[in-house]
């Protein structure tokens, strides 16, 4: 990377507050040592690179475009070759044993977050919301499979109520 765009780099981080994290005080010593650095890395790649295994260097002026070079290189360096899938077969379903899954309103479900003109929509399902009393018992509640029930009083805390 050159020195202009490191530079650019962090004043865009130093501007950004949702960047400013990837600034610390050694972060901004190293345009300091840059040169120092600089000769480290370059004596380092004189002594390591070798036909076996070499180094490969990333221009990154432009982040993405080293990023997506990075990748093809990544790409093109594993050896292909044309598989052709076996030909499978569903197998028939087996004969029911009675099981009966519990009704979905006893269950907590992730969110469903979906983007409808750049607008993000919320969608909670099936229609339990935080807002629902829990219907389950206490032991319900604290009971999880294989663990017949037991549960510390710390475990407890996490639950919902």
């Amino acid at each position: 990377m050159s020195d202009t765009e490191q530079q650019e780099r962090f004043r865009r981080r130093l501007e950004d507050p949702l960047r400013r994290w990837k600034l610390s005080p050694m972060a901004l010593e190293s345009p300091a040592r840059r040169e120092a650095y600089s000769r480290a890395k370059d004596d380092m790649l004189v002594h390591t690179d070798i036909t076996e295994a070499p180094w490969y260097v990333v221009e990154s002026d432009d982040k993405r475009r080293a990023r997506l070079n990075m990748i093809a290189h990544l790409r093109d360096s594993v050896p292909y070759h044309e598989v052709m899938p076996s030909i499978l077969e569903l197998p028939e379903r087996p004969p029911s044993t009675g099981y009966e899954r519990p009704p979905r309103d006893l269950r907590t479900y992730v969110r469903i977050t979906r983007r409808v003109s750049e607008q993000p929509v919320t969608v909670l399902t099936p229609a339990r919301a935080r807002s629902r009393p829990d219907r389950r018992s206490d032991a319900a509640r604290r009971a999880s499979p294989g663990s017949a029930g037991v549960r510390s009083a710390a475990a407890d805390a996490w639950l919902p109520r």
